[in-house]
């Protein structure tokens, strides 16, 4: 088993010095392109020949405590690496061992950190030392023991002594007028990673709910809610206040604000109830808002061809909102796909769906319909910022948009993003309404 080691181990060397070779060994052909293939067998090879060593197997014969947390050590550090081992960025496993993890309920998406296993890991290293402590100084004198002990002691605190921290001066409270609602929440304009951090930070001293919000879970509908706003779809936030009022603070440190308060007073209903030091403050009064429709039941079979990534037109009708088309780069307003029907059906609506891509929706759509291919008639136009946020509060796996408009007879369907945004366009899923 060590041969065999070594032989993987030197493999592994050969693509570094060499680059990829291919060779033939009787009627067997063996090729060696990437390190982290042969390295993963000198791994294997050496955890074999060390779980079959006579230090290993006498920890197994006396059931040794101290083996075990040693081999649970080693184990716990390797989950931390994750599904792919990297070592200074490169990789080192064909497939680490927590990929394997994967296959099991919950580890796929629910626990999103490996490298928590490193905590595991360290519990399982103290408890080794301690246990290797006290075994070398087992038959040491009780004053030598006390000496040893603080010696090793004062040493784990000089190794983890840490140098003072510079910490950034937390946020000045948020000053609310007393025109704002008691039961209004919070929404500090414009969102963003410091932004929202800070937002969230204010609320321990105002003590109200708050728009915005940052942890390792982003909500769909806060995704395209960011997104649409850094793209100047004001709108967008009109369906949260089907939840309540929603009072917006505008930062008038940000030079954009000046058009945002604008446009949000000429797109919304929001009043104004004045200015803080800091602040221009509007109320969103509480609102319904309609739920675009979804995506039906049954879809038809339909072909479909794009101005561009062709190749991957097949995910938006696969079933699958994990796959989608999408545009390499951002939005020019320029980008369009055509469905064809097949034969000539009287459709009154179609759906786009983005799926888990919540800043990737199209910022503004045209439905055309056309019997012939050549001649089109609109039958449809407008922003898909604001429906977009109102799918990702009901149906957020899905962030499914239906469009509706007269049924008319047709056998080609054209879809055309006309808005610009510095994000693609991807569309998960897409699905025709025709009428019964």
């Amino acid at each position: 088993v060590g041969v065999l080691a070594a032989i993987a181990g030197f493999a592994a060397l050969i693509p570094s010095f060499f680059g990829p070779v291919a060779f033939a060994v009787g009627p067997v052909r063996l090729s060696i392109s990437d390190s982290f293939k042969p390295l993963t067998l000198a791994i294997v090879f050496l955890v074999i020949l060390a779980c079959t060593s006579s230090t290993v197997r006498g920890w197994a014969r006396a059931r040794s405590a101290f083996g075990f947390y040693v081999i649970a050590t080693m184990a716990m550090f390797t989950l931390a690496l994750g599904p792919t081992a990297r070592l200074l960025g490169e990789p080192v496993f064909y497939k680490a061992p927590y990929s394997w993890l994967m296959v099991l309920p919950g580890f796929s998406d629910a626990f999103r950190a490996p490298a928590r296993f490193a905590l595991l890991a360290v519990l399982t290293l103290s408890i080794a030392a301690a246990l290797a402590f006290q075994q070398m100084l087992k038959h040491a004198r009780p004053a030598h023991r006390v000496v040893a002990a603080v010696c090793l002691a004062v040493g784990v605190m000089l190794e983890s002594w840490s140098v003072p921290v510079r910490l950034f001066e937390p946020p000045p409270p948020l000053e609310i007028p007393h025109g704002v609602p008691r039961e209004a929440a919070i929404m500090e304009w414009p969102p963003g990673v410091y932004e929202d951090a800070a937002a969230m930070y204010r609320t321990i001293k105002h003590g109200r709910h708050t728009v915005n919000g940052l942890s390792g879970y982003q909500p769909p509908h806060y995704g395209a809610l960011s997104a649409a706003l850094a793209d100047g779809y004001v709108d967008a936030m009109v369906p949260l206040s089907s939840f309540g009022d929603i009072a917006v603070f505008f930062a008038k440190s940000d030079p954009e604000t000046p058009t945002d308060v604008a446009a949000f007073a000429a797109e919304t209903d929001a009043v104004a109830l004045g200015d803080t030091a800091t602040h221009i403050v509007y109320l969103l009064r509480r609102r319904g808002e309609a739920t675009p429709a979804g995506m039906p039941a049954t879809t038809r079979r339909v072909s479909i061809e794009s101005s561009i990534a062709s190749e991957s037109v097949r995910y938006m009708t696969d079933g699958d909102y994990a796959t989608a088309w999408g545009t390499p780069a951002a939005q020019s307003g320029s980008e369009w796909f055509i469905v064809d029907l097949q034969t000539p059906v009287t459709v009154r609506g179609a759906v786009l769906a983005s799926g888990d891509r919540m800043t990737l929706f199209g910022r503004e759509i045209a439905v055309d319909l056309s019997m012939d291919k050549t001649t089109w008639t609109e039958v449809w136009r407008g922003k898909f910022a604001r429906p977009t946020v109102a799918a990702g509060v009901v149906r957020p796996a899905q962030l499914d948009v239906g469009v509706e408009f007269a049924p008319t007879e047709a056998r080609y369907l054209r879809i055309r993003q006309l808005g610009r945004s510095r994000e693609p366009w991807a569309v998960a899923e897409f699905a025709v309404i025709t009428a019964p």
